[in-house]
């Protein structure tokens, strides 16, 4: 009765734990084999291989007992035996790497209703070096990318990341890439080449007329199909300056302006009332 049942419908961990006996203990890759390929995403999408990295280092006493004696075997092949430093300590260029390879290379997401860790882990990337260099150089030669960085963004690139060139693009999405990578900044038209072109298709671009013709006004008013690019540019301060707060200030400054040409009249009334009361004395 060996060898027939089918593997499809047992759990991963058992297909590792065999795995691990057949190959003397080397977990599999996700480079070769397509059985070998789909057992590993398969193993690092399972609960025990969540529960092995959650309780690595610590003592099996600490893991929920109906996990115990699988993690218990597992780590008789070495595996999470070491205890992992916090998550908030580490770059987030290793967190993405690690992302990627548990979750089929699909990237986290920033979403309502997405976990908080992943919502977290999303925002970090984007403000990380390595992000902005991975933009920066996207569709470039990998030899032109910073030697410092040049592993890390093959690495990226082998999951998809940052191969595509930029001159045949939406002006919209190289803006929000541009808003990324420069801290909120928008390009302007006096600096390089490049950014005056951006620049320049930006504010000749649909998405550009309809942010500033929506300005202030509620989101659901823009028209639907541009409502979730005005809500992303929104997110960075764009389009946001209500009309009604400028009408308020415009009237406000020019009631300050009459204001004060009626305080400069009543000064020179003063004065001048002043100077006749004195020419009056002085005649008599």
């Amino acid at each position: 009765g060996l060898g027939l049942e089918k593997k499809e419908n047992r759990p991963a961990y058992e297909e590792i734990i065999e795995w691990l006996d057949v190959h003397d203990g080397k977990m599999p890759t996700q480079r070769n084999s397509k059985e070998e390929t789909n057992l590993y995403y398969r193993w690092h999408i399972s609960k025990e291989y969540k529960i092995l990295n959650e309780y690595a280092g610590r003592e099996v006493e600490e893991v929920p007992e109906e996990y115990r004696e699988i993690i218990a075997r597992l780590r008789s092949y070495g595996l999470g035996l070491e205890k992992k430093e916090k998550k908030e300590n580490r770059p987030a260029y290793e967190e993405i790497i690690e992302w990627l390879e548990i979750h089929n290379g699909k990237m986290p997401s920033s979403s309502k209703g997405k976990d908080k860790d992943e919502i977290n882990l999303y925002a970090r990337w984007k403000y990380s070096k390595e992000y902005k260099i991975l933009k920066e150089y996207a569709g470039r030669e990998i030899e032109e990318v910073p030697e410092e960085y040049r592993e890390k963004i093959a690495k990226l690139r082998s999951y998809g990341l940052g191969l595509e060139k930029k001159e045949n693009r939406p002006a919209y999405e190289e803006i929000i890439e541009w808003l990324d990578v420069h801290d909120g900044k928008m390009p302007k038209s006096r600096n390089s080449k490049d950014e005056a072109n951006l620049y320049l298709r930006w504010i000749r671009s649909e998405e550009y007329k309809i942010l500033n013709e929506y300005e202030g006004r509620e989101i659901e008013e823009v028209p639907d199909e541009y409502r979730e690019k005005i809500a992303r540019l929104r997110s960075y301060g764009l389009g946001q300056k209500p009309r009604k707060l400028q009408q308020a200030k415009q009237a406000r400054d020019e009631a300050k302006a009459k204001n004060d040409s009626a305080k400069e009249l009543e000064q020179e009334v003063s004065e001048e009332l002043a100077k006749k009361r004195g020419k009056n004395l002085d005649e008599q």
